[in-house]
């Protein structure tokens, strides 16, 4: 297949934003007295938004709507001013998408971070000028892996979706790509296994960036 753009999940793809948020997830619970959690623990609990994030970071008994909104909030703010201490792109990606970009290859991004985050984040520590654009979660909008959200950036990028590749490290994005009819690629660099990404139906699995070009553009 001649594939003609990318979409990009953020987190975890192609940036490392592992620390940052769990440092900052950290500081809201320590402030409530509540039970901290270790790095591994938040790549279980990222992948879905933040709401999502601080429900699965709460015991079972503190998970009351009221009390998610509030603490909710308090990440956000916490996250916000903190979200570029330690966050970087990962080995390769500013090459990928530098040569992506040169070969034709039409990118966006696709996060389930907050869209003020997300941009952020990108205007930050990406050549955000290389995507046609970056796509955070907005009031109102479905959420990976509702693939709504997706098929519209399909079509912003004039691309049918069996052209574009889907690049995330999460059952969501995997799940997004096969709902919206998207190839899905998953990269184990991120916050899930070769194997959980087997086991939710990747169609191929890289381990390096680099590994995308030569899937793209393969020698003749």
């Amino acid at each position: 297949m001649n594939y003609k753009g990318v979409i990009f999940d953020l987190d975890g793809t192609l940036l490392n934003t592992l620390d940052d948020l769990s440092d900052s997830a950290n500081k809201v619970l320590k402030k409530h007295h509540l039970m901290q959690h270790t790095r591994d623990d938040f790549k279980r609990f990222i992948g879905s938004g933040a709401r999502k994030l601080v429900e699965r970071m709460l015991p079972e008994e503190k998970r009351e709507d009221t009390f998610i909104d509030q603490l909710l909030s308090e990440f956000k703010t916490e996250y916000g001013m903190n979200c570029d201490n330690k966050t970087v792109p990962f080995p390769g990606i500013i090459s990928l998408v530098n040569q992506l970009h040169e070969g034709g290859i039409k990118m966006t991004v696709l996060s389930n971070k907050p869209h003020d985050l997300t941009l952020k984040c990108c205007q930050r520590l990406l050549p955000e000028d290389l995507f046609e654009e970056i796509m955070g979660q907005k009031e109102g909008k479905p959420r990976k892996p509702d693939p709504a959200t997706a098929l519209e950036l399909a079509k912003r990028m004039e691309l049918d979706p069996e052209q574009i590749i889907f690049l995330g490290d999460s059952e969501n994005d995997i799940h997004t790509a096969q709902s919206g009819g998207f190839f899905p690629v998953g990269v184990t660099w991120g916050m899930r296994t070769r194997k959980q990404l087997e086991e939710c139906g990747a169609k191929t699995i890289i381990g390096m960036p680099d590994e995308l070009l030569a899937f793209i553009f393969p020698s003749s």
